[in-house]
């Protein structure tokens, strides 16, 4: 069907008529059946052939390995019972391969932010904080999970690409306090800030008390207390105060305030159709959910569903909206993790992200509205997605660009199918002669009595006038060994993988190239996550986060966009430990004689070589340089109090900022000759000590690269 025919159309934006939701509702639900037809025309036996190629699956296999009748409905298998049925998991072994390399190059460092003009850098610091906490504290384990999840889904899957789907998630929780009836007006006061004038402080203790104004009084708590208080509960808390004169008032807070990352896989957990080209500019992207049912009812008051949504749900547990084409033409393995019983105990709940104008102002907007395909009410309302950043909250991360449509992605197992069958087969007939060639099959007179010939160390075999001899086999052909070795150049080249037939230059710039387009999307994934930090953490967390209490978070959708950058990058050679060996090499020996006007930022060439070696010691090890600094002026200033008292300090050969050092004796001595009135004569042995170490910082400042004897430059005094 054309983009004319399918787009979906939605007036009334912020809401509106009952017949303008079912109308939209309606569409949806037809959108999903065409998109689960082209998923049955066109992914089915793509995917199906794909993963029987990555889990080596097929008919009659065995557990050991081996061809067996019995594993053959009972038919005879070829070439003999036993023979060598092997997994060879070349597909399975790249997938995981370049998983671990992209996780690695995401997790290797932390991603460095920077203020879009010069007035942002305290504020870029503040969020590099905040993204230090949020990977390191808050998304943790599941952050690296959520990248198996991707770099799996994207390299293994047909098509080839996943989702990434970055939100904020916000759980409300209820904690009792005790409140005394004398204490309840202040209680109500500040806890659910009710505005009580002395008339009605007056008035409270009467309506808590008087039994004729029960239902008044029900009324009232009922107005205050938050949604899930069930009347019950109200009347518990109207008794314990009538009766012993205080009583638990529970008050809502917000237990969990934090963004979430959810790796998606396509066709599963989140649908489109199938000429999408953007996410971002997608009609309507459907996200599915299986929810228990205390997780079904809980969104009542977390997301809003209405209660008769919510019944009708129920009614159809284990049912989806989207058929399971992967079963409707092909047999259920146990292979298959998103078979039909495994949710039986669950519910559907669809969420559709789609773009919509309001008719206020006629500005193209995301909208969301949560349904069930067997329910013909919405979950609620449609609203308004209010990210300040105004995107959907979905990331496109594809293995390979083939076209403008996102889903025309190849993955590894389709690519190395045929590679893979043919290894098989070279594998299986080595083995295959190897046995027979170990084992052959005996030459036996015709004629001869059944008597059983008995194959095993020092067995005795009973021979009539004929030997039995066994069958003679030719070698096996040497050209399995030169196709083998055939195969996997093939293999290695077109993947790009480090091995001996690949040129390193290829194997790097490839490698390069996939890890570089991986980490621009997970970028971006910061970017919305940070971003979602600004708009959703309180000034309080923030404040305890990066300890700053003037670090106030942006709020405008300007400032939220606007305000910093963020780079994140990998250099793929770091794998090598004699790549960061020689680029230390060079950089000592080649790079750094040639900077005679200091130009080069020395503390950032260590900072970038010790990340290459470990970023987790770069970022316990290394110091900022104001700090770096001000240790190296504040221990020279020790150093020249010591020499004032006599005690001339060690004169180091390295591991010191010698011109620095030398402008802060250099500083302190002129202060002392220009205010001479100021400061006792310094002594002749101590002007000795301080002569000698300017001419020591002299000398190392100038010639820090000589290694001869006298580097030194100057004997110390001896004093």
């Amino acid at each position: 069907m054309d983009d004319e025919a399918r787009t979906i159309e939605v007036v009334d934006a912020d809401g509106g008529d009952a017949p303008v939701e079912k109308e939209t509702l309606d569409k949806f639900k037809e959108e999903i059946k065409e998109i689960c037809t082209h998923a049955r025309k066109n992914v089915l036996d793509r995917r199906s052939e794909a993963e029987n190629t990555r889990f080596c699956r097929w008919e009659g296999q065995s557990a050991d390995g081996r061809k067996h009748a019995e594993d053959n409905g009972g038919k005879p298998v070829k070439p003999f019972e036993g023979a060598s049925d092997g997994r060879l998991r070349i597909a399975d072994m790249i997938v995981n391969e370049r998983s671990r390399i992209l996780v690695t190059a995401a997790t290797r460092g932390l991603p460095k932010v920077r203020g879009m003009e010069a007035r942002d850098s305290g504020f870029a610091g503040h969020v590099q904080t905040l993204l230090k906490w949020l990977l390191h504290n808050q998304l943790g384990g599941e952050w690296r999970r959520m990248l198996r999840l991707l770099t799996q889904y994207q390299e293994g899957d047909s098509p080839a690409a996943a989702v990434l789907e970055v939100t904020w998630r916000q759980e409300w929780g209820l904690v009792n306090e005790a409140v005394s009836l004398e204490g309840i007006a202040q209680f109500l006061q500040e806890t659910y800030q009710v505005e009580l004038t002395e008339e009605d402080v007056a008035a409270l203790e009467d309506l808590f008390v008087n039994e004729a104004r029960t239902d008044e009084a029900l009324a009232f708590l009922e107005s205050l207390l938050p949604e899930e208080v069930a009347r019950p509960r109200l009347r518990k808390i109207l008794k314990g105060l009538r009766e012993e004169g205080a009583a638990e008032f529970p008050s809502r807070y917000l237990r969990v305030n934090l963004p979430c990352w959810k790796a998606l896989r396509i066709y599963r957990d989140v649908w489109f159709a199938d000429d999408t080209t953007d996410l971002q500019a997608a009609r309507v992207i459907y996200r599915t959910e299986w929810l228990s049912e205390a997780d079904l009812k809980a969104r009542k008051a977390t997301h809003g569903y209405s209660e008769s949504f919510i019944e009708e749900v129920m009614k159809h547990k284990g049912k989806s909206g989207f058929p399971r084409y992967e079963y409707e033409e092909m047999d259920i393995t146990e292979y298959d993790d998103n078979r039909p019983e495994a949710n039986r105990d669950r519910y559907e709940v669809v969420t559709a992200y789609f773009r919509a104008v309001s008719e206020d102002d006629w500005i193209p907007a995301w909208y969301l509205l949560p349904f069930h395909c067997e329910v013909e009410e919405p979950a609620a309302e449609r609203q308004l997605l209010d990210y300040a950043h105004g995107l959907c909250p979905f990331i496109y991360f594809p293995r390979e660009v083939l076209t403008d449509h996102l889903l025309d992605s190849r993955g590894v197992p389709e690519l190395a199918a045929t590679d893979q069958s043919n290894m098989k087969l070279l594998n299986d007939t080595f083995m295959d002669h190897a046995q027979v060639s170990t084992l052959p099959p005996l030459q036996v007179p015709r004629g001869r009595p059944d008597i059983p010939v008995i194959v095993a160390p020092l067995a005795e075999n009973k021979i009539g006038r004929e030997k039995i001899v066994p069958i003679e086999l030719g070698q096996y052909p040497a050209t399995n060994d030169k196709q083998q070795t055939e195969v996997w150049r093939r293999t290695n080249l077109y993947f790009a993988r480090y091995a001996e037939e690949v040129p390193e230059a290829l194997a790097v710039t490839m490698t390069q190239g996939m890890v570089d387009d991986f980490l621009w999307l997970i970028k971006d994934g910061l970017m919305m996550t940070v971003q979602l930090c600004q708009q959703y953490l309180t000034d309080e967390q923030v404040a305890r986060i990066t300890g700053s209490l003037s670090a106030a978070p942006a709020r405008s959708v300007e400032e939220i966009q606007g305000k910093f950058d963020m780079e994140l990058t990998f250099d793929v050679r770091a794998l090598d430990m004699s790549f960061v060996e020689s680029l230390a090499k060079v950089f000592r020996q080649m790079i750094a004689p040639l900077d005679r006007e200091q130009v080069l930022m020395r503390h950032e060439v260590v900072r970038v070589l010790l990340e290459l070696v470990s970023p987790s010691l770069a970022d316990r090890l290394v110091q900022p340089l104001e700090a770096a600094t001000q240790k190296e002026v504040d221990d020279e200033d020790l150093n020249f109090v010591k020499m004032l008292n006599g005690i001339e300090p060690p004169m180091m050969e390295e591991g010191q900022n010698f011109p620095l050092r030398l402008q802060v004796l250099q500083a302190r001595v002129a202060q002392r000759q220009q205010q001479p009135e100021l400061y006792e004569p310094l002594t002749p042995a101590t002007q000795e000590m301080i002569e000698t170490r300017m001419k020591h910082l002299e000398f190392m400042t100038q010639q820090e690269e000589n290694a001869e004897i006298g580097r030194v430059g100057a004997e110390p005094t001896g004093l």
